[in-house]
């Protein structure tokens, strides 16, 4: 069970305790995966990166520690923890024009910040990761995904 990139790290409060370290390490990982990124373009020219370098390990170890965590997982767990993380990333999306909004403009103005970078790679992996999950859905879970989604933008 894996999953692509995502940024910044956290998940929703309202999680069972089985949920939370499987989520918990699954948006680690995304978060690795852009902070690589983010290296790998302030590298200075020339620079090589290294194969297996502290990033890769790190992933590598954030993914034997989910592996490790859904050894055993039922169906059903692994839909939950499908739905839970697309809602988390409703919730990322939901507030990218706040997030992105004060850099827009500036930065076609200005050298692209660390920051800027980040959270723009950030919001590019959270869709691409979201539009993934929500296909892989069947049409039951993508209804229960709608339905709490829904329900969740009205709490908030």
């Amino acid at each position: 069970m894996s999953y692509p990139a995502s940024g910044r790290a956290g998940v929703h409060c309202g999680m069972n305790s089985k949920l939370s370290p499987v989520l918990r390490v699954l948006q680690q990982i995304s978060h690795l995966h852009v902070l690589r990124d983010v290296e790998l373009v302030f590298a200075p020219a020339g620079q090589v990166s290294e194969t297996g370098g502290p990033f890769e390990l790190r992933i590598a170890s954030c993914k034997r520690e989910l592996r490790r965590l859904t050894f055993g997982a039922t169906a059903a767990d692994l839909s939950r923890f499908r739905l839970e993380r697309a809602l988390f990333l409703r919730l990322l999306l939901a507030s990218a024009d706040a997030r992105l909004a004060a850099w827009k403009c500036a930065a076609e103005w200005q050298p692209l910040r660390r920051s800027q970078l980040q959270e723009s790679l950030s919001h590019d992996a959270e869709q691409r990761e979201l539009a993934v999950l929500v296909k892989e859905m069947d049409a039951p879970q993508f209804a229960d995904y709608v339905c709490q989604a829904a329900r969740r933008a009205c709490v908030g």
